[in-house]
């Protein structure tokens, strides 16, 4: 990944929150195609356990620009605006990998 552009104010040690990359920070298309890839890449790892993530969004999502490394942080930050119908509990269903996906692009 490249550290054109704001990223290069980020220490090299340090990650960012997805969602505070969201909010701002220019990025070059490479790096997120890159960062794109490595978090298909984490959330098929966990699907193909046949694990739910359950509260998959921008901000539990830490990026490591210097390791090239996309990981899932503490899951249990919860942004309701992001969770899929059942996993608020408005619909009668149990969540699913699709439940993880809903969650992510509604944000």
């Amino acid at each position: 990944m490249s550290h054109e552009g704001g990223l290069a104010n980020i220490p090299p040690t340090e990650g960012i929150e997805l969602r505070k990359l969201m909010n701002g920070i220019p990025i070059d298309i490479s790096s997120f195609l890159e960062i794109s890839l490595t978090l298909v890449d984490v959330v098929y790892t966990h699907h193909k356990q046949d694990t739910v993530i359950g509260n998959l969004n921008p901000a539990v999502v830490q990026i490591q620009f210097d390791r090239k490394l996309v990981e899932l942080i503490d899951i249990r930050i919860t942004d309701y605006a992001s969770l899929s119908p059942e996993q608020t509990g408005r619909i009668n269903r149990t969540p699913e990998r699709r439940s993880d996906l809903y969650s992510f692009i509604h944000k």
